[in-house]
């Protein structure tokens, strides 16, 4: 059995933690962009931000829609620590086998595309990252809402990579960056699995290949579902490289830097509230739609007078972060400042409410058509006009999202009738 002590820690102590991992994961981010702007130039931070987006695909399809079941599981069973070992190594077998075939896909691809074969031994470097999300078990720290420890974890972590940054400041080149966040993110990654074998009295198990093909199966359609979402979310920097170039896609990732750093702070708080609703027996109840109605009012005030700060202060923030005044990325701050507001309540209403409601369905439908519209929306600004177009049809995108949310959960059997 688990300690009561290490589960005890409640909604409020996992969103605190989940909040220091993102303020790790885009806030110390943030604060190196002048440094590594410095040493390799907007071009190079723009093809390094390229080839980072582009890693990242293939972390969702490792990931395999597996986050949400996983945690979900986790948080049924976290007073069974057998069943949690069980379950973990279920989990990363399914991990690895995508991981090999995804780096099997990428080397593949390098044959018959330049820009990936250019920059192939950057790619494999940056897969680090990929391998350390994959073995990464903080889907057991968030199902058992003990996100401290995991939070640490990534906060040392993130410290080192600042450390090397700043010890290596005059040499810093594309490589380097790419070994310095994935030695980091890998170490991150396994402080976090010896402290939860150890405090958890995990034991190493042998997967089972059947529970294992049961769970990816399973997790089919979250895996279509995200991959959508993600897709248009990556989108941007893959699409601005091939059309504007690796100095347009390099403004473009200094304004994402600074909005996700403000989308961060909404994802501890629906991330730390899923395990917490599921629990709910009535999710149709009075109470679970007062729950969401006050996150979302609470979000919307705060969002909007973040919004206001960044429309306001574009031009310090921006000569602050890249270390002179640049008006192409001032356009582009402010073009997307209302981006985490729209964010934060589809993400509400997505995770919080449509997957608690078990409506995966029409959790589906939305992020598919909401990438269609987004994907086609950011090709024509890209090909057509700049990176600030990029941003606005990034915003309208999300709002689109929000109301096909809203339709479904609205017309949803027993939604109406508790509102």
């Amino acid at each position: 059995m688990l300690s009561k002590d290490l589960i005890a820690g409640g909604v409020k102590s996992n969103i605190a933690s989940l909040a220091l991992i993102h303020i790790g994961n885009y806030l110390i981010p943030l604060i190196t962009i002048p440094l590594i702007l410095r040493s390799i130039g907007l071009e190079d931070f723009g093809r390094y931000s390229f080839l980072l987006s582009l890693c990242l695909y293939f972390s969702i399809l490792i990931e395999f829609g597996l986050t949400i079941p996983a945690t979900k599981y986790a948080s049924e069973n976290r007073g069974d620590a057998d069943l949690l070992s069980s379950q973990y190594f279920n989990v990363i077998a399914i991990k690895v086998f995508f991981t090999i075939i995804c780096l099997v896909l990428l080397i593949f691809s390098s044959m018959f595309i330049d820009l990936i074969d250019d920059n192939l031994s950057v790619l494999i470097i940056l897969y680090g990252v990929v391998l350390s999300q994959a073995i990464s078990p903080a889907w057991i720290y968030v199902g058992i809402e003990c996100a401290k420890p995991y939070a640490m974890s990534v906060a040392i972590s993130k410290i080192l990579y600042l450390a090397l940054l700043l010890v290596f400041s005059e040499s810093i080149d594309v490589h380097k960056l790419a070994i310095f966040y994935s030695i980091t993110s890998l170490f991150g990654s396994i402080l976090s699995i010896i402290y939860i074998f150890r405090r958890l009295k995990l034991k190493i198990k042998k997967a089972k290949l059947r529970d294992s093909l049961y769970l990816a199966i399973k997790s089919v359609d979250l895996f279509i579902t995200t991959l959508f979402g993600s897709v248009y979310i990556n989108f941007p920097s893959i699409i601005i490289t091939i059309t504007l170039g690796f100095e347009a896609v390099g403004v473009f990732s200094v304004c994402d830097k600074v909005i996700s750093a403000v989308k961060g702070l909404i994802q501890p708080v629906t991330q730390s509230l899923f395990p917490h609703f599921i629990k709910i027996n009535d999710q149709f109840s009075l109470s679970f739609i007062n729950k969401i109605k006050k996150l979302l009012v609470g979000y919307m005030i705060f969002s909007l007078a973040v919004a206001s700060v960044l429309w306001t202060f574009a031009d310090l923030i921006v000569e602050i972060v890249i270390g002179s005044p640049s008006d192409s990325t001032v356009d582009c701050l402010r073009a997307m400042c209302l981006l985490p507001l729209f964010f934060g309540i589809s993400n509400i209403l997505g995770n919080n409410v449509l997957l608690v409601l078990n409506l995966r369905k029409a959790y589906f439908y939305c992020l598919m058509w909401g990438s269609i519209f987004g994907v086609s929306a950011i090709t024509v600004s890209a090909l057509f006009y700049d990176v600030s177009a990029v941003g606005v049809s990034m915003v309208v995108t999300e709002i689109i999202l929000c109301i096909l949310m809203l339709d479904f959960i609205y017309k949803a059997k027993g939604v109406r009738g508790a509102l």
